[in-house]
């Protein structure tokens, strides 16, 4: 649905979970998609809740997550829509890695984005559509400025946000809509079990793998 008008579409939702990348690999090398990130936007770009001097002076990002627009998982994806030629790439992590696909959002933010809960439109002024109760206070808030600058050489790439939205539309407004994984699984419990008594088993564990395997095999 676009300024009035409506078809139907079977392009495909692909679901997703959390895309926290820690600033530290399992090799040890300080990830530069994280703190690219971080230099870029020092506040939610979705809430507006900055970050205050004391926390950015020791660089205490509690709170905060540099989040993935389109995932990690889908890295193979994300080369073939040509989103690889729009931004600007670090080869070192790969180019889905680099920060014009990501923002920096509060951790509770980041959970429901991911969950395509709520989403940015960048034909609507970039702003923030929330398709369930928006308890946040979200919904029509535009998103930051910061980010979007385009004298800015990592600049949030406005193909990529049209794809997130693109993707919360079918996973929120088609049918019944789409299930949403419960990522709250206590240390030490039976992942593999919650994974496989919960909803599309195999396609969230596909989706796990490949988010997890990926910083090994980079």
């Amino acid at each position: 649905y676009y300024q009035g008008h409506m078809e139907v579409t079977d392009a495909p939702y692909y679901k997703r979970t959390s895309s926290a990348m820690p600033s530290v690999s399992a090799s040890g090398r300080v990830r530069s998609f994280p703190a690219a990130v971080r230099d870029r936007d020092r506040k939610c770009v979705i809430t507006g809740v900055s970050m205050t001097q004391r926390e950015l002076l020791q660089q205490r990002w509690t709170g905060y997550d540099a989040a993935h627009i389109f995932p990690v998982a889908l890295e193979s994806m994300f080369h073939n829509c040509n989103f690889g030629e729009l931004v600007i790439l670090d080869e070192r992590d790969g180019s889905v890695n680099s920060p014009q696909n990501g923002l920096l959002l509060q951790t509770n933010v980041h959970r429901r984005f991911d969950q395509c809960e709520i989403s940015i439109n960048p034909n609507d002024d970039y702003r923030i559509v929330c398709f369930l109760d928006d308890s946040l206070g979200l919904a029509g808030r535009q998103l930051d400025a910061i980010c979007r600058d385009i004298e800015h050489p990592h600049y949030v790439n406005d193909n990529i946000i049209l794809w997130h939205f693109q993707q919360a539309v079918l996973a929120n407004m088609r049918g019944a809509g789409e299930p949403v994984f419960d990522e709250d699984i206590p240390p030490g419990s039976d992942t593999m079990n919650a994974i496989l008594s919960g909803p599309a088993p195999a396609e969230r564990m596909e989706f796990e793998l490949s988010s997890r395997l990926g910083d090994v095999i980079r």
